[in-house]
């Protein structure tokens, strides 16, 4: 059980906390037999079964970090987020995890699948850290009077209550999403191994909980995993410093879509392309991120404070650039590759995500006097120094590597679904 005061692990033998003293009697007419409240032995219980599960779940953390784990009577389990396929991250061989935890007791029921990480880019994008929740009760009360508490540990989350008296005698919740302490999470520079806490409460008792192993990852971890990894757009910092500075220094004004002119818009991306091409940028590779489900990024400010960065660090830099300057910008993913592109028309994708390879080649080609919609140019021309690095050359390579696009991502629609960039005070 855990002291109400200071959250301290104790036995239930022990009538005070070691940690700071408290008295841990049970309050209220309890009496001998331990009646009461309809749910205080059932605590006790939860408090017991707590202790139980810690335990086992140190036991398994020593498995599963072992080298062989398939005579330890562990069940195994694939990763939810193994096989996914991402941008040059292969996570097949990712280690076993449970997938689901169930905490039963005499009326309670909770059951949950988690994600698997706590990523603050996925977290503040609104994504829910887990993938299914289940609350259920089999007294005749039903739920009623009942709330969920998810948190975290460490605690990177601002926990978060759900009342679940709507749900009867109980079913399957939509998963919620859980706004991420950012504070907390830029004190990380590297992953740590946490957990998902979940806590069902009747008025200020715990009747059902269930600790979901997670890990807790760094601010600047991007999950290149299908479905998830539109969260990019959260790196995207149109109002950093550091990029108003660089847009002031290109002596013209930016009039983006106000006069519906292809021919100025063509001019003014150009000359984002120039600017940032005067940085002398130089490529370095991703940096070491020991994860197997993605890739540590660098954000705009940091690109332009160590001027190198690698294709996805160009890419996110030049999307920054062009929305501050009013424009709706794309990153365009092909095998192994990043870089940037546009809309030359004030539109925007109806999802965050396009993965039709034909219509993003379609709307990228122009034809006639009818003008491409989207103009895309690779961010591998910033490091040739030998030949024409100009934006045109840069174009002619980005329209040929479209031929293998996997993806885009619409930053535009994006901030549509809310995906806000992450706050300066919280960035590396």
């Amino acid at each position: 059980m855990r002291c109400p005061k200071c959250n301290a692990w104790v036995t239930p033998d022990r009538a005070t906390c070691p940690e700071c003293g408290t008295s841990l009697k049970q309050g209220g007419s309890s009496g001998e037999d331990g009646s009461g409240s309809r749910f205080d032995r059932q605590a006790r219980r939860i408090a017991e079964d707590e202790e139980r599960r810690r335990v086992e779940r140190e036991r398994r953390t020593r498995e599963w970090l072992g080298d062989e784990r398939d005579g330890s009577g562990v069940e195994q389990r694939s990763n939810p987020l193994a096989g996914r396929r991402g941008l040059g991250v292969g996570i097949d061989d990712a280690r076993p995890m449970p997938m689901v935890e169930r905490a039963a007791a005499e009326e309670v029921h909770l059951e949950a699948e988690p994600l698997g990480v706590l990523n603050p880019l996925l977290l503040h994008a609104g994504y829910s850290p887990l993938r299914r929740v289940a609350v259920r009760s089999s007294s005749p009360d039903g739920l009623g009077g009942m709330r969920l508490a998810i948190s975290a540990s460490p605690p990177v989350l601002q926990t978060l209550t759900v009342p679940l008296g709507d749900l009867g005698a109980g079913g399957e919740l939509e998963p919620p999403a859980v706004a991420p302490d950012l504070e907390a999470f830029s004190a990380l520079d590297e992953a740590v191994r946490g957990q998902l806490e979940l806590r069902v409460f009747y008025e200020d008792t715990v009747v059902a909980a269930a600790s979901l192993p997670a890990t807790v990852q760094t601010v600047n971890e991007w999950i290149a995993l299908e479905g998830v990894e539109a969260a990019l757009a959260c790196a995207v910092t149109p109002n950093s410093n550091a990029v108003e500075k660089l847009l002031a220094s290109v002596q013209r004004d930016f009039l983006a879509y106000q006069l519906e002119d292809p021919e100025r818009i063509l001019e003014e991306v150009a000359a984002v392309y120039d600017a940032i091409g005067t940085l002398g940028l130089t490529y370095i590779g991703v940096p070491p991120s020991f994860e197997k489900t993605g890739q540590k990024i660098l954000f705009p400010d940091e690109v332009l404070e160590q001027r190198r960065g690698c294709c996805i660090d160009i890419a996110v830099l030049t999307a920054s650039v062009l929305e501050r300057a009013g424009f709706n910008p794309v990153i365009v993913f092909t095998p192994g590759h990043a870089f940037c592109g546009v809309w030359t028309e004030e539109i925007m994708a109806k999802k965050p995500v396009i993965r039709d390879g034909r219509a993003i080649r379609e709307a990228a080609r122009a034809g006639g006097e009818a003008k491409a919609q989207l103009l895309v140019w690779s961010s591998t021309t910033y490091f040739d120094r030998r030949g024409d690095a100009g934006f045109e050359a840069a174009r002619r390579t980005g329209e040929r590597l479209l031929k293998e696009v996997e993806y885009i991502i619409d930053v535009a629609a994006c901030r549509r679904r809310g995906f806000k960039p992450i706050p300066r005070s919280v960035r590396p």
